[in-house]
């Protein structure tokens, strides 16, 4: 036996002791499981995976890849969610959409996953226990609807329980060396105007209504390359030719998890709250002082039209710490008494960084 088949004996014996101990923390997240569902907690422990990456990240310090590493650990968390029972995910967006491939890479491949078309759609199969869980991007996208109908959630069971951010691009994607055409969705075409100019003279651009509609015409073409989300080529088999296609650095976005529990407090909070106030000079800065004077900070405002009652706003604020915890408890019952409206949408670990 030379050296080599020293070394992959090695290997193999290795392959088959990790796959052992897959199996017992399967066992162990069944357990887990079995008692989550007699205290009837929900699979998905935010804080718990975040405090679990994490601790993997400082103690990833060998030769390889943290990159590897990461995901490896995400779909390991992922495939034990699934022991615990089928884990069933919506997204606001279209399949093969930056949503689509965001909640992916948050929830892993084991998870199940449903396309929505609208907020309400997505508020109806968290509501109705169709999906475990919702995602949508805080940021609109152009692929993507906008979430538009947080005054829905003040009468949903919905609440925001978890948040994560998530890096994305338009890649080229397909087979062709010398691509004679390029199918894409025109939002995709505005943001890859450099790599488009290095496509071979004469290559034809067709737009299309989405990306994987782009995708599936450029896997049907030989000829062709198609600009859409990672994910796309991970659903259709395609190569990823250009990882970086877009002319600026990769966007990244926020993204929020609705549920039908609450996070529990883990001294690294947000909440999300759904405010309405009477229409009289310094109501809102009367709720932003004592915000203020319990040392509650500020961390997000914006106002919305309300959906049904055309001229009444409501604000949305996003605040540190979380609900049931001080000093913001303390805040919310002051505030309660002057509002009209508050609803509090969530309390949720803050999102992971670099995961």
């Amino acid at each position: 036996m030379d050296d080599r088949d020293s070394l992959r004996a090695s290997i193999d014996r290795l392959d088959r002791e990790i796959l052992r101990l897959l199996e017992e923390r399967a066992n162990l997240a069944g357990r887990i499981g079995a008692l989550k569902e007699a205290s009837g907690e929900g699979a998905l422990d935010p804080a718990r995976e975040r405090d679990l990456l994490e601790r993997i990240e400082r103690e990833a310090t060998g030769r390889f890849p943290l990159s590897g590493v990461r995901a490896i650990f995400r779909e390991i968390v992922s495939a034990s969610r699934a022991v615990q029972g089928a884990f069933r995910v919506a997204y606001l967006g279209a399949e093969g959409s930056f949503a689509h491939q965001a909640a992916v890479r948050r929830f892993g491949a084991s998870s199940h996953y449903a396309a929505t078309p609208s907020p309400q759609h997505l508020m109806e199969a968290v509501g109705s226990e169709r999906a475990e869980h919702g995602v949508f991007a805080l940021e609109g996208d152009a692929e993507d609807p906008p979430f538009d109908a947080y005054d829905l959630l003040a009468t949903s069971e919905a609440a925001i329980t978890a948040e994560f951010v998530d890096r994305g691009g338009y890649e080229a994607l397909g087979t062709a060396r010398a691509a004679k055409r390029l199918y894409a969705h025109p939002a995709a075409l505005a943001l890859c105007q450099r790599w488009r100019a290095s496509l071979p003279s004469g290559a034809v651009t067709e737009t299309v209504a989405g990306s994987l509609e782009a995708g599936r015409r450029a896997a049907a073409d030989p000829d062709a390359l198609c600009l859409a989300p990672a994910i796309v080529a991970d659903l259709l088999g395609l190569a990823r030719i250009e990882g970086e296609a877009e002319d600026a650095p990769r966007r990244t976005r926020r993204f929020l998890v609705l549920g039908r529990g609450g996070a529990k407090a883990t001294g690294r909070d947000k909440t999300a709250l759904l405010l309405a106030l009477e229409n009289t000079p310094g109501a809102l800065s009367g709720v932003l002082e004592r915000l203020a004077a319990r040392g509650v900070n500020l961390l997000w405002i914006e106002s919305r039209t309300h959906r049904w009652r055309p001229g009444e706003h409501l604000f949305l604020l996003e605040v540190a710490g979380h609900k049931d915890a001080p000093p913001l408890a303390a805040a919310l019952e002051e505030i309660r008494g002057a509002a009209r409206l508050l609803r509090v949408l969530g309390s949720f670990p803050q999102a992971e960084t670099g995961w």
